[in-house]
């Protein structure tokens, strides 16, 4: 059972001058003006006890009528008081509730001989409103994941080459690019405009929170599409995945909601123009554009592209599938590293398993 806490408190309050306060707020910030008065509140108390001592149990109130701070402070009601500053004998405490009993605590009005610092005032204020921005924006970047950003690099911190990162100036904040997070043939300096996705948004204990860009994830594909496609915005093409080996290839599954829009060209643009743009942002990754289709033999073959296939045949059980393909395709089909058909295993999520003709007479 918690005790019972007296909630008479009548006193004079402790006026402060709000002046220090509203320079502080010279600039609009767009901050709730309760965190100025939350504060001054802090301040109030912090120096009450800095002055008096850290054993008080203090409360503050802020009376709006009229314009000032009250500070209250708790003590516990006791038979005999063994410390002046948390207890109270039951005498006294009746002469403030008279239907308190021992044990409970009774508050009363706080007297502080010595006006708040304005420094400290102005110091706890400066932090509040800090606290509060940073919190402001942390909530809205933690939304924004998956968004497109730009920004530009401001410094390099630590060996780039080895985890370092980039700190990038995007506004009101900045945000970190791992060298981990980007592609190896990507060669970024101070100075650089950079696009990027927000990938995660981390509280951090020193900063309040870290934004964290990605250059390597399929959203940061996907986002340049609907940024030089008008047709995705539109909702007439539709990005249904995309898959990527960054700085070598991608692939990115694309289908048209209109009969008369062929979804590749849409993406390609007039004379290649729209997807050169990415594979410029992208430091020349090659780009293959696949036409989905819910048809996973369909579509499967559509994403072995530019490869030619003969057959297929599925082991639906296990989501395998065996790929003929012409004997002079197959080294097309299979890709530099086996990348072509290890990014379309990933596209269809089924396993392609690449069989020249010659070889599948055989078996």
């Amino acid at each position: 059972m918690p005790k019972k806490r007296s909630t008479t408190k009548k006193g004079e309050g402790v006026k402060i001058d709000l002046t220090e306060a509203l320079e502080v707020l010279s600039r609009d910030k767009d901050i709730d003006p309760s965190i100025i008065k939350e504060a001054i509140q802090d301040a109030l108390i912090d120096t009450a006890k800095k002055k008096v001592s850290p054993d008080l149990d203090l409360e503050c109130e802020y009376d709006e009528d009229e314009e000032e701070f009250l500070l209250y402070q708790y003590k516990t009601v006791v038979e005999e008081v063994e410390n002046q500053y948390t207890e109270i004998i039951l005498k006294d405490a009746l002469e403030i509730d008279s239907e308190i009993t021992i044990g409970a605590d009774v508050g009363m009005p706080f007297e502080m001989n010595t006006r708040i610092d304005a420094y400290v005032a102005r110091s706890y204020i400066i932090k509040k409103i800090r606290e509060a921005e940073r919190k402001k924006l942390y909530d809205e970047f933690k939304y924004r994941v998956g968004e497109l950003i730009t920004g530009t690099i401001k410094t390099i911190e630590g060996d780039y080459k080895k985890m370092g990162s980039y700190i990038i100036d995007i506004g009101r904040s900045e945000a970190v690019l791992y060298s981990k997070d980007k592609s190896e043939k990507e060669t970024l300096r101070p100075g650089d405009t950079v696009q990027a996705v927000i990938s995660r948004v981390e509280e951090n204990p020193k900063d309040g929170y870290i934004v964290k860009l990605s250059r390597r994830d399929p959203s940061f594909l996907i986002r340049l599409f609907e940024k030089e496609v008008p047709e995705i915005l539109e909702g007439i093409v539709e990005i249904k995945d995309a898959v990527r080996d960054p700085g070598g290839r991608a692939k990115v599954a694309v289908y048209s909601n209109d009969s008369d829009t062929d979804p590749v060209g849409a993406c390609v643009g007039l004379k290649g123009q729209r997807v050169k743009n990415i594979v410029t942002e992208l430091k020349g990754e090659k780009v293959d554009i696949v036409v989905w289709s819910p048809n996973e033999v369909k579509f499967a073959c559509n994403a072995i592209a530019p490869a030619g296939v003969l057959q297929v045949v599925q082991d639906e059980a296990n989501m395998v599938m065996d790929i003929i393909v012409p004997n002079e395709q197959l080294s097309l089909a299979i890709g530099k590293r086996g990348q072509n058909v290890k990014l379309a295993s990933k596209l269809v999520q089924w396993e392609l398993r690449i069989i020249s003709e010659q070889d599948y007479e055989k078996i």
